[in-house]
């Protein structure tokens, strides 16, 4: 979450991370966040905050429950490939 002040714009080409970046697999994203540093976890602004939380980390969930999903996928259609192997079927299609 990074807090927003006015007229400041989020430009192309600045680490708004200020180094995190690198550190977090596969990437950061910066959240720009109603209000400044300190109004933006005040009683007033905290409802659009954990909104905001919210909708990322449902957004990381989705995106590791499709890659959970392609490695089971590729995991079972590896198993089946292996067991008709060793059952000595050769060729034709799986």
């Amino acid at each position: 979450m990074r807090a927003n002040y006015p007229g400041e714009e989020m430009l192309s080409g600045i680490d708004v991370s200020h180094g995190w970046r690198g550190l977090f697999r596969p990437g950061l994203k910066i959240v720009q966040s109603a209000g400044d540093h300190a109004s933006m976890v005040s009683d007033e602004m905290l409802p659009t905050l954990a909104r905001q939380i919210k909708a990322v980390l449902c957004q990381v969930a989705a995106v590791a429950a499709v890659e959970t999903a392609g490695t089971v996928d590729k995991r079972e259609a590896d198993s089946t490939i292996a067991h008709r192997r060793s059952d000595g079927a050769s060729g034709g299609s799986y």
